[in-house]
């Protein structure tokens, strides 16, 4: 019973892929189903893999979401896309030519000093690049493949415990570590063929892209049509690099969708990735924002240049969203208060303080219990966690509802 009332909350292919930090399904939709009207107009400019995007699609007449990772783009891509479960299924059965066959050998690790694939791995990763590279596929059905592989480069890597950093595996257990990537591949499109016999349909107008929520109003896909009066985020807790670490195994998984050619991404390194998000150092800056208003940190606290740089980063953000927005609006936030450098960040007080400045009104504070998330103290240059010592870095988050005008 427990099983079929979550099945019923998931949104379309939710468990096509294990990307981190997503918004709960059950949350997602109950929030569209409060506040989602079929003349709304959503944006969700740190969308991820499109929880938000996709359950507002299903009562909004548009949703749009946009986020700087390609990795996300290309799964929340693959979830928006229509494909039918028997396209799938005709699909997979030619791949049968391929297993085992002499292929050219391809880099799929660029730059890195360590080894993240056995040698069984690599062999049958390069097998389902040429396979998926000599056969002729829909756009839809080569995203939905091209997810499901990317989800298997994680599953079959020394990535200890499934983690999204990468923290090697020890030497004996990647002596035992033999897992099949073609299994793998084999099991996880059967779960999203399961998953598409029964999809929700997308009602509304959905779109995509990849972009900066620090550049809304410089994409032609955001300002061509009538503004949006919703945003609904579940926005970065802290700085890419030391929090999730989205760089790391999106980067691993992107040194193999590179050589799908059809997919027309291309290698980003870890560092560049996670530089590219909130918070990320890209140049030399001038602070903004007075980041002891919401961190309580010294002066000479290694953290205060991580806090500085994502607030800042985090207003640039939200006064783009205020451009793209109608004057009537509403915006939806899931956020945290994250632990750097010993001090609590008020990220919730934050964003407050900057949309009561365009206007908006706090119409909803609530707290939401969440399962504890913890980080290792240390990890060192060639993938390891720091034995077992972690600290709890957050356990609740706020759902922020803010009005501007009668929605």
């Amino acid at each position: 019973m427990a099983d079929d009332r979550q099945a019923r909350h998931l949104t379309r292919l939710s468990l096509i892929h294990p990307y981190p930090a997503m918004i709960p399904d059950a949350l997602a939709t109950d929030i569209v189903n409060q506040y989602v009207t079929s003349t709304t107009r959503l944006l969700d400019p740190f969308c991820g893999t499109s929880r938000t995007v996709i359950a507002g699609a299903t009562k909004a007449s548009k949703a749009m979401g946009l986020d700087v990772n390609p990795l996300a783009i290309l799964i929340s891509r693959a979830k928006i896309a229509h494909v039918r479960a028997r396209q799938l299924e005709t699909i997979l059965k030619g791949s049968t030519w391929f297993r085992g066959a002499a292929v050219e050998n391809l880099d799929l690790e660029p730059g890195r000093a360590v080894k993240w694939f056995s040698r069984l791995a690599s062999r049958e990763l390069t097998e389902i690049v040429h396979w998926l590279n000599r056969t002729e596929l829909s756009p839809g059905v080569l995203a939905i493949c091209g997810v499901i592989l990317s989800a298997t480069v994680r599953e079959v890597s020394y990535c200890r415990k499934q983690q999204w950093k990468l923290h090697r595996m020890s030497a004996k257990k990647r002596h035992q570590h033999r897992l099949s990537p073609w299994s793998v591949f084999d099991r996880r499109a059967k779960r999203v063929i399961s998953e598409l016999q029964s999809a929700p349909s997308l009602v509304g107008q959905v779109g995509v892209m990849c972009g900066d929520a620090g550049r809304l109003t410089s994409y032609r896909q955001i300002n061509s049509e009538a503004p949006f009066n919703m945003v609904f985020s579940s926005p970065p807790y802290g700085d890419s690099r030391t929090t999730v670490g989205y760089g790391d195994v999106s980067a691993l998984c992107l040194g193999v969708l590179q050589h799908v050619r059809k997919l027309g991404l291309k290698y980003v390194a870890p560092a560049v990735l996670d530089d590219s998000c909130l918070g990320g150092e890209r140049c030399t800056r001038s602070p903004v924002v007075d980041v002891h208003d919401y961190w309580l940190g010294s002066r000479d606290n290694p953290g205060r240049n991580r806090v500085q740089f994502f607030l800042d980063d985090l207003r640039a953000a939200c006064t783009e969203m205020n451009s793209v927005l109608d004057k009537k609006a509403r915006m939806v936030f899931v956020v945290a208060r994250r632990n750097v450098g010993g001090r609590r960040v008020y990220i919730d007080d934050f964003i407050a303080d900057v949309l009561r400045s365009f206007g908006f009104r706090l119409e909803l504070r609530r707290l939401r219990r969440i399962v504890g998330k913890n980080t290792p103290f240390t990890i060192d240059a060639r993938g390891a966690g720091g034995n077992s010592l972690i600290r709890r870095t957050m356990k609740e988050e706020f759902i922020l509802v803010f009005e501007r005008g009668a929605c």
